[in-house]
């Protein structure tokens, strides 16, 4: 009784989740629809407090740093995944590399982190007469544009740089080489090594021109992100006002759409498993 129960609970919440999504969207499309829409980069002091869909080409300070590591980054965005050494729970002499992931709740929302741990790296940017927020680039996630970061782009660092002989990514971390993962007897030389941390970077890595549409709130010279709007900030290339308004539109009602129909399947499922329950008891 208590999976059905469960199922019950989960299947009303996700389903709740899906309508509230659908429910949202005429809000949101009435925002987009008023939106002020600029591809000359131009700032207008009468858009103050509005929303903004901007376009145009983007303008990066390069190279930056990682305000975690001080490693240059020679690319506009890169992605840092930060990893610990740790013993594999319930086993003898079995060790692991284990993701530290970053606060998704944090004001930076996984952005710039300062601490060790993984996080979205977005250089300063401008498009035309703007700054641009970087937390609004933590979407791009084109897979096809990602590229390891090499040893002639990290340079020259008091720590090691090594390659995993799994996947022959680049880290960096305090120890030459410690294996990927460990298991048997031979595991007891790594335990002094537990908590060793080393991290990789991955960078956007497109070659053509950087032009993206983003949407945002103008505030003096900056475009910022508006938590309120639950939406795609970016989208890559330079589209219309109407266009990137209604893919924003058509995309939140797929995954409304989906997550409505997700949520009754797991309620269907707890009716079905309800009636059979109560047949095995009659």
């Amino acid at each position: 009784m208590k999976k059905i129960i469960i199922l019950i609970i989960a299947g009303a919440l996700i389903l709740g989740l899906g309508i509230l999504i659908l429910v949202e969207q005429p809000g949101i499309q009435k925002t987009l629809d008023t939106a002020v829409y600029v591809d000359d980069g131009k700032i207008n002091s009468e858009n103050e407090g509005k929303v903004v869909i901007l376009a145009g080409t983007v303008e990066p300070e390069l190279p930056f740093k990682d305000p975690a590591t001080d490693v240059t980054i020679p690319y506009f965005a890169a992605y840092r995944k930060a990893e610990i050494f740790s013993h594999v729970k319930n086993t003898d002499y079995e060790y692991d590399w284990f993701a530290l992931g970053w606060d998704t709740e944090s004001e930076n929302n996984g952005v710039n982190t300062e601490e060790l741990s993984s996080s979205k790296l977005i250089a300063p940017i401008k498009i035309g007469e703007y700054n641009i927020d970087p937390r609004m680039f933590k979407e791009i996630e084109t897979i096809d544009k990602w590229k390891d970061i090499t040893e002639e782009d990290l340079g020259d660092y008091e720590l090691y740089i090594h390659k995993s002989k799994n996947d022959d990514t680049t880290y960096l971390s305090e120890d030459e080489y410690i294996p990927d993962f460990i298991e048997g007897y031979k595991g007891m030389k790594w335990q002094d090594q537990v908590d060793k941390q080393r991290y990789s970077y991955e960078v956007y890595a497109d070659k053509g021109p950087l032009e993206f549409t983003v949407v945002g709130i103008q505030q003096g010279d900056w475009l910022m992100l508006d938590d309120d709007l639950d939406i795609s900030y970016i989208k890559k290339g330079i589209h219309s006002g109407e266009d990137f308004a209604v893919d924003n539109i058509g995309s939140n009602k797929t995954m409304g759409i989906g997550i409505s129909g997700a949520g009754a399947a797991l309620l269907v499922l707890a009716v079905y498993f309800l009636f059979k329950r109560k047949k095995v008891e009659e």
